[in-house]
């Protein structure tokens, strides 16, 4: 009997270790190509630098007022708003040509990929990806927006 429960954990474990380390690895090195990322300390420094900075959140709005909070500052534009507006806008953003711009998810979130990706398409160059996303930032142990406060 014991030799099965140590089989299960260790199944268990090995799944863990797969869809935690292998799997996430694997999109970023899939998705990831050509992309720029920040970790979430230089972000921090950014903030701190008083440098032009546009601060993206693509999460839901649940995600980004409840769960662990959100970065001061940041904007929440849930992926699906931020297509349909980027369609509307898409032809005004050289004014953010000298904006760095970051876009924050959820770690390893396709659409963080492809919300970057239609950013680099209209010509934006300041363009980063919060490495490892909102859990890079609080495994970072970095600031956040207290959860369920609607800034007014």
């Amino acid at each position: 009997m014991q030799n099965y429960f140590f089989v299960a954990l260790a199944v268990l474990a090995f799944i863990y270790f797969l869809f935690v380390r292998i799997i996430p690895a694997i999109r970023h090195n899939v998705y990831g190509k050509n992309v720029n990322f920040i970790d979430p300390i230089e972000l921090d420094k950014m903030f701190s630098d008083e440098k032009e900075l546009l601060v993206i959140d693509i999460r839901s709005e649940s995600e980004f007022y409840n769960l662990f909070g959100h970065i001061d500052h940041a904007i929440n534009l849930p992926y699906n708003k931020f297509v349909l507006r980027f369609n509307e806008i898409s032809d005004n953003l050289t004014d953010f040509k000298d904006v760095s711009i970051v876009i924050v998810g959820l770690q390893e979130e396709k659409n963080i990929y492809k919300a970057y990706n239609l950013l680099k398409e209209k010509g934006l160059e300041k363009i980063f990806i919060l490495n490892k996303g909102m859990s890079g930032w609080l495994r970072a142990q970095l600031p956040t927006v207290e959860r369920n406060v609607k800034k007014i």
